[in-house]
Order: structure tokens, then C-alpha cells, then sequence
């Protein structure tokens, strides 16, 4: 990113800029690693449930093979209408399809708007920890949230399921493309409830999904860490940015 200030002589804004630069490349670092690490464990999750290498390429016979329903409550999220009667500067959290459609991480930490609490009966209150699936617009995105919010009916949500978080994400991430073709809708594709539910999968024995999810959730918690770590850093540096701008700190440049 450059950092071009207006009114200052260019030795102050390269000083600027240095300063800055260093929280962009650390995120940009922090960036890289989570995407690594997510790899890995999309890699991990085909090669054990896609292509079952640790058992020869053959599906063991003991797992069971069913719809999705029979082991994952699916519903649906909900919206007080018209939504524009309900936004608020503060509130309860309001969770859009495009708060994540270009988040390169698996979590959500930031929010951007807010619904008043009289709009809590027509939606749906989420707890941080929790998964949601887009279903609307860019259908198909798996987020867990690391932060307590509403969701709208453009998102499926799984209050109890026989899978970890985890194992979830990589599974959506793994047959996204499969959903979207299923999916219909007259100006955007729309994933609906009873896609999923009749969605037919393999279930893993009990043992492997423990074992399985010893492997990937050290992965994940460490992705959350940076991600945690990116936000703080991004809005230091916007914090810096601004207040070197006004004046509030000095842009002297010493030598």
C-alpha cells in the first residue's frame, strides 16, 4: 500500500510510509501463513475423506452413508423487515454476505453494522464460536464467527451437529462447487435448506473424527491467532495513519 500525504515534504512522508509499511508486510506475512495453514488442512481433510489414502483409497465399510439432515440440524437464519426500520449505529450486530466475501481467513472478527434490539424477534442471535454458511448472493462461504452476532436469512446456521467446527468448513469448502450448481434463484443462486439437508455424505467412524480434528483444530486455533492479531494491526496502522494526517503526532523527521 503507498502512503501519499498531501502538504508534507518528502522526506516526512517517506518516514511515514516506513512506519506504516512495516504493519502492512507484518499482515501481509500473517496473511500468507493463515493461507498455508488452511491449505494444509483442506489437503489433510480430501486426502482423508475424498481420496481415503490412510485406508488404501477405499472408503471404510463401517461408515455410515446418509443425508447431511440426519446428522447436522440445518435452519435457516431470519430478517426483520423492512430492514431499514431496524439498522442502528449501535446494537446487535448484523452480519452481511459482504462482510466476508473477501476475507481471506476463516474467522469473522469485525462486523461492519447493526441492528436495534426490537428487530431480535424476526432474526436469528448467534453466539461467537459459531458456524454459518452463506446461502444468497455468493452462495456456498463457510465463516465462523469470533464475534456475537444476528444473521439474516442469506445464512444457514447448525445449531447442533455430529462434526466439529472444523471438519464443517473444510466439508463446505470441499463440495462449494457442487452446492452452487444445485443451488437456483431468478438474479442470484440460492442454497436452500433442503440442499444440504438431503445432501448425501459419508460419516467417519467416531474414532477418526477425533482423530482428525486433534490434527486440524491446533492448525485453526493458530490461524485465529494471527487473524486476531492482522485486525489489531490494521487498525493500528489506520489509527497512525490518521493521526499523523491531523497532527496529533509528530511527523518530524529526525536525523
Amino acid at each position: 500500500m503507498q502512503y501519499i500525504v498531501p502538504d508534507l515534504s518528502l522526506d516526512t512522508q517517506l518516514y511515514i510510509a516506513t512506519i506504516l509499511s512495516v504493519l502492512d508486510k507484518r499482515i501481509a506475512t500473517n496473511k500468507k501463513i493463515n493461507h498455508n495453514l488452511e491449505q494444509i488442512a483442506q489437503t489433510i481433510f480430501e486426502n482423508w475423506f475424498v481420496d481415503f489414502e490412510p485406508w488404501d483409497g477405499e472408503q471404510p465399510s463401517d461408515w455410515q452413508k446418509d443425508v447431511l439432515g440426519k446428522f447436522v440440524d440445518i435452519k435457516r437464519g431470519g430478517s426483520p423487515r423492512p430492514i431499514q426500520e431496524f439498522m442502528s449505529n449501535t446494537g446487535f450486530r448484523w452480519l452481511k454476505i459482504s462482510d466476508v466475501t473477501a476475507l481471506q481467513t476463516p474467522f469473522v472478527l469485525e462486523i461492519k453494522e447493526h441492528i436495534k434490539e426490537e428487530g431480535l424477534r424476526k432474526t436469528v442471535f448467534r453466539k461467537s464460536g459459531s458456524l454459518v454458511l452463506s446461502n444468497s448472493a455468493t452462495p456456498g462461504i463457510p465463516k465462523i464467527l469470533c464475534v456475537d452476532t444476528c444473521i439474516h436469512d442469506g445464512w444457514i446456521y447448525f445449531p447442533c451437529s455430529l462434526f466439529s467446527n472444523e471438519y464443517l468448513y473444510l466439508f463446505f469448502k470441499c463440495i462449494r462447487q457442487n452446492l452452487v450448481t444445485l443451488g437456483n434463484g431468478s438474479i442470484f443462486t440460492n442454497l436452500k435448506t433442503d440442499i444440504l439437508k438431503n445432501y448425501v455424505v459419508s460419516v467417519p467412524d467416531e474414532q477418526t473424527l477425533q482423530k482428525f480434528d486433534e490434527i486440524v483444530k491446533p492448525l485453526f486455533k493458530t490461524m485465529e491467532n494471527y487473524t486476531r492479531e492482522s485486525v489489531c494491526l490494521a487498525n493500528l496502522r489506520d489509527v497512525l495513519l490518521s493521526r499523523l494526517m491531523s497532527g496529533e503526532l509528530s511527523t518530524e523527521v529526525r536525523h
